[in-house]
This record gives C-alpha cells, structure tokens and sequence, in this order.
C-alpha cells in the first residue's frame, strides 16, 4: 500500500529540493558567471586603453590639422610679399632713378629672362630675374649714396655681383648685377 504523504511532507520536501538543487546550482552558475565578468572587466579595461589612445591621436591630428592650416595662411602671406612681375619692372626703373638721383650716368641697361630654380623645390612659386646695370659714378660719396638709397629702397632685390672700374676722368664705372624674386 501506497501511504499518502501529508501535506505538510509535500511542502517540507518541496523546500528542501528547492533549497538542495538551489544550493547546488549556485556554484555552477556564479563561479562562471564570475569569471566571465572578471573576462569582461578586463577587456573592458583594455578596450578603454585602446580607446584612450585613439582619442589623444584624435586630437593631435586635430591640433596638426590646425597647424597646418596656420602654416598654408602664412605662405600665402609670405607668397603676397612677393612681388609680381610688373612690381619686379617697377623696382628695376626705381633703381635707375636712384642711380640718376645720385648724379650718375647710366650707360647700359639689360635685363635677363627669368629663371626657375631647379635645385630649390621650395621656389617653385618664385621666379628670379636678373638685372644689369652699368653706371659711371663721379666719385666714391656718389656710389655710396646710390648703395645706401637701393639697400633702404628695395626689397626682394639682391645685389649679385659688381665690378668696378676706374675712367681716364677719375670716375669709375661700375657694373651691378640684382636679381630679384617675383611670384609666378
């Protein structure tokens, strides 16, 4: 014969294989849920590392970007200083306006075709032109008047070479060769 449990027994043995298989299912469900969250936290940590370093290259790529815009801003600044051809014609007429000013004699003028620079990739927007001027000065004081006003007067205008000699008179002629840099 089957004896029939009371009810009481049903309930006291439901709760004790709850608690039994609850006691033994925790194990099996924390330690690998532990462990899986310690994984996490790790790749959590490594990720926000990762994440870290991408945001500084971020912003220094930021702060290169602007620089370089600066950069671009202040070659065009520097590339408008320069002068165009025409300015360029109008420096050479003021030098040998200075010459006459100082009571000199202009014998000959010559300009040469301008010229790129090869060896020099950074002037690839600048071009040089060459300027040669022969001039009879009376005296010393005269040429050094003239050197004083072209030096204070011009700019992107250098003296290259000059050549002196002396006339039969006393005065002396001088030959002064300028190049200039003019935007192209």
């Amino acid at each position: 014969m089957v004896k029939k449990w009371s009810k009481y027994v049903w309930l006291i043995v439901s709760i004790f294989a709850i608690v039994f298989i609850v006691t033994v299912s925790i194990p099996a469900f924390i330690i690998p849920t532990g462990k899986s969250i310690s994984r996490h936290q790790k790749e959590l940590r490594a990720k926000k590392t990762d994440l870290q370093t991408v945001v500084d290259k971020l912003n220094r790529l930021k702060e290169l970007d602007q620089e370089k815009e600066e950069l671009e801003e202040n070659s065009l600044v520097v590339m408008n200083a320069f002068p165009t051809k025409k300015e360029v014609g109008d420096i050479f007429i003021q030098i040998e306006t200075i010459a006459n000013e100082t009571g000199s004699l202009v014998n000959s003028v010559k300009g040469a075709e301008a010229e790129i620079d090869p060896n020099n990739p950074a002037l690839e927007m600048t071009v040089a032109t060459t300027y040669v001027l022969e001039v009879t000065f009376q005296g010393y004081p005269n040429f050094k008047e003239y050197l004083s006003k072209t030096e204070n007067a011009l700019r992107f205008v250098t003296l290259d070479k000059f050549s002196v000699g002396k006339t039969d008179q006393g005065a002396f002629n001088v030959s002064l060769n300028y190049k200039a840099y003019y935007r192209n």
